[in-house]
């Protein structure tokens, strides 16, 4: 899907930037040849009104847009995507060189009415001027005038009509969504059996004003679209069929426009140059009525300052996993922690540790060779943290050792040995990879406190009657690994396994921790 989705914008890119398309087949007003020069003559004046835009020299730049207008009018053109991107650049020199917001809003206004999914042009472009655009699709623009037809000498060859299999109205049409979220919503499939017929639906938003809507379509390499009245059904959709025979080859394009009263295109879903594609495998699932209901997006998202409001559903779907990625949930929508939430998390675990030859606490006089020694009961650890991307974790760590005494009727010492330790840790994690739920998450701790304690047990050979105890630190550090089981975006249970170092008293403590983490 992101292939399709890619190779349709770098096709689009360069029609609009390079060699434009000679317009939508619904306005021909002048031969291939003419329109070819046109389309270049407006691109070198847009471009010489750029340069002078830069330098400073407004005037010029509105008088070299304004003359690509006159050509796109002169030649039939005012619907192409030159013309569009002509107000677009008329749009930013009335805003940022002339001062003059409200007429920057109008050009661009018919930007968008001549291409609703634009945008500004890359280097021109700034916070300011992508809000202007979005605010420029609340502005009424007046109904162009009607187009005359065009002489038969220079029209194009009209698309043959497809003897198309009548939709049979049985109410298995897709449930009807809670909003329509384009001007003209078209739920189309991504993937297809090739020989059987393929059900188109659309709906068109209240707003707009339509006399038919028409959908098109060709196989993969075949040059010419064929075009599909739909009929409005009793569930409320407009629906047509592509019949089996048609689907065949590798892919199916498909795109479908509104048509107002007078024949202009009053809102589209894809376009001829950048249709939504079927894809057409042996074995796949028939497309049926029902299973469009999943390609349902709901109410309309809120405008992306990169993208306008119009999309195909492929785009859609694209738009969805981005947006996923950017808060925290994988392409497929696992649920992970979102980036710039505050986070709790309480664990409790246990270790085994090494040391050097150490002094007991209680009995600072005698020494403890290197060994393993335990750590005790174990330990609880309340933590607070912050996310700070998608991956990337940063948190203040508690570390509180209870280490019970053992043993008694030790006459050399008094007092009960030291039975807790505390240490406060600055904490880096890192999500590494993941398999589903799962994420494995890479840790790095480093603080300090009375550290790490280390219990020797009751020891006749030692003249121990009593436990005691030896402590690395006070300062530690070390790398962990953790498993994290995703519940939701906001509960997460981890399973981490470190090695903490001690320092300048050298010990390493090896302890597992199982915690619990909410996110706000």
């Amino acid at each position: 899907m992101k292939l399709h989705v890619t190779l349709r914008a770098i096709t689009f890119a360069l029609a609009t930037v390079l060699l434009p398309s000679a317009g939508a087949h619904a306005e021909i007003a002048a031969p291939a040849d003419s329109v070819e020069a046109a389309v270049g003559k407006m691109i070198e004046l847009n471009k010489k009104a750029i340069g002078a835009y830069k330098t400073g020299d407004s005037a010029a730049a509105v008088a070299d847009l304004e003359a690509a207008l006159k050509v796109a009018n002169d030649n039939g053109l005012s619907h192409h995507d030159m013309t569009a991107r002509t107000q677009i650049h008329l749009g930013i020199v009335s805003i940022v060189a002339l001062k003059d917001r409200n007429r920057g809003l109008v050009h661009f206004a018919h930007a968008l009415a001549i291409r609703p999914r634009i945008k500004l042009t890359q280097g021109l472009g700034n916070r300011a001027l992508r809000r202007d655009l979005r605010i420029a699709r609340r502005v009424k623009l007046p109904p162009p005038p009607p187009v005359a037809a065009p002489p038969p000498a220079v029209a194009k060859a009209k698309e043959p009509t497809a003897p198309v299999a009548k939709f049979v109205d049985d109410g298995t049409a897709p449930p009807l969504p809670r909003a329509v979220p384009q001007p003209l919503y078209c739920p189309t499939p991504d993937l297809g059996p090739p020989g059987q017929p393929v059900p188109l639906f659309c709906l068109t938003q209240p707003e707009v004003e339509i006399g038919k809507v028409v959908a098109y379509f060709r196989p993969g390499g075949a040059e010419l679209y064929t075009a599909v009245p739909m009929n409005r059904a009793r569930t409320g959709w407009l629906s047509a069929t592509i019949p089996g025979p048609a689907v065949r080859g590798r892919s199916l394009q498909v795109y479908f426009e509104a048509k107002d009263g007078t024949g202009n295109v009053a809102a589209h879903n894809g376009k001829d140059e950048m249709p939504n594609v079927i894809l057409l495998k042996e074995g796949a699932p028939q497309v049926v009525p029902r299973k469009l209901a999943l390609i349902e997006v709901g109410a309309p998202p809120p405008a992306d300052e990169d993208r306008p409001d119009e999309a195909t559903p492929l785009e859609l779907r694209e738009r969805e996993e981005e947006s996923a990625a950017r808060s925290g949930l994988t392409p497929k929508g696992r649920p992970r922690r979102e980036k710039g939430k505050l986070f709790v998390g309480f664990g409790a675990g246990s270790g085994y540790g090494w040391h050097l030859e150490l002094p007991l606490e209680r009995r600072p006089d005698r020494q403890v060779s290197r060994g393993f020694s335990p750590a005790g009961l174990g330990h609880v650890a309340p933590e607070i943290g912050y996310q700070l991307t998608s991956r990337l974790a940063l948190s203040i760590q508690g570390r509180h050792q209870y280490l019970p005494a053992s043993g008694s009727g030790d006459a050399e010492v008094t007092g009960a040995p030291p039975q807790l330790a505390h240490a406060a840790l600055l904490r880096l994690h890192y999500a590494m990879f993941d398999i589903g739920d799962l994420q494995f998450v890479g840790t790095l701790a480093a603080g300090g406190g009375t550290a790490l304690r280390m219990q020797i047990a009751p020891n006749r050979r030692l003249h121990l009657a009593s436990s005691d105890t030896v402590v690395a630190g006070p300062f530690a550090a070390g790398p962990g690994l953790a498993l994290a089981y995703n519940f939701t975006s906001h509960v997460i249970a981890t399973l981490e396994g470190r090695a903490l170092t001690g320092m300048p008293a050298l010990g390493i403590l090896m302890e597992g921790t199982a915690a619990l983490q909410y996110a706000f």
